[in-house]
């Protein structure tokens, strides 16, 4: 049955899709394996192609947003062994050149369209992703409707070790990067961290990382085990957290 309703990125009144939050391909094995999704209070979901809402986009707006996917899946599906390097003191990373590698443009618009889907979807997985004044000013800039500031939605990619469990755990979190808020958004073994405003981080560490963030020139994603460190906390705290519900339904 058609599901009718205002489209979020254009404001019509249109029959509504089913709308990926996080693109369906980056579910590797979507015909044969389940991917399990995970919200911040520890409810979970099993997804064979990924978590999808009906409630958010229209066809015709879902497949602009669809463009920009294809420069994510180029990058971080295709790409990406092509290009390891050592930079720094960062045993492996991945280096790219825009306009050689990838278009700046596009790239960019896929990870804000990434956390933009997420803020508006009605989705368990993702409700504590609330964007909001930025969830407007990421739409218009989706638009070009507004002049691009790159203090808005700086963007960090890790990639966690191959051999890295949990690959086929998806979930997004609100976190602090440095001083301010940011999203994790976790599919795939990739973690992008999206900042949506940057423009009170402190003179730290942190600004060290942003100055390997995606940005004009180039894009670089850092492998890093410890990166992997976030993402084994949440699940042993939702592991602890399904523990103790089974034994209070046990007890009943």
């Amino acid at each position: 049955m058609a599901n009718y309703g205002t489209c979020k990125y254009c404001g019509k009144e249109k029959e509504l899709c089913k709308a990926h939050i996080v693109p369906k391909k980056f579910y590797l094995d979507y015909t044969t394996e389940r991917y399990r999704s995970i919200d911040q209070d520890f409810n979970k979901e099993y997804a064979q192609s990924g978590i999808w809402d009906d409630t958010i986009l229209c066809g015709d707006c879902d497949n602009k947003l669809n463009e920009y996917d294809k420069e994510g899946y180029k990058i971080l599906l295709n790409a990406l062994k092509t290009k390891e390097k050592t930079i720094n003191d960062i045993p492996k990373a991945y280096l790219f050149k825009e306009g050689e590698d990838f278009d700046y443009i596009n790239l960019r618009f896929f990870f804000i369209s990434l956390l933009w889907r997420a803020s508006i979807s009605s989705k368990a997985m993702y409700n504590k992703v609330n964007l909001g004044k930025f969830e407007d000013i990421a739409l218009s800039i989706l638009k070009n409707e507004k002049t691009d500031d790159e203090k808005y939605f700086q963007t960090i990619v890790f990639r966690e070790p191959e051999e890295a469990p949990y690959g086929k755990v998806h979930y997004c979190i609100k976190s602090k990067f440095d001083n301010v808020i940011c999203y994790k958004i976790f599919f795939t073994k990739f973690i992008v961290c999206i900042i949506p405003n940057t423009k009170h981080c402190r003179a730290s560490k942190g600004l060290e990382y942003l100055k390997l963030a995606f940005n004009k020139n180039e894009f670089v994603i850092i492998e890093d085990g410890n990166s992997f460190e976030d993402k084994r906390k949440f699940l042993n705290k939702v592991k602890k957290n399904w523990k103790q519900k089974d034994k209070i339904c046990k007890q009943r």
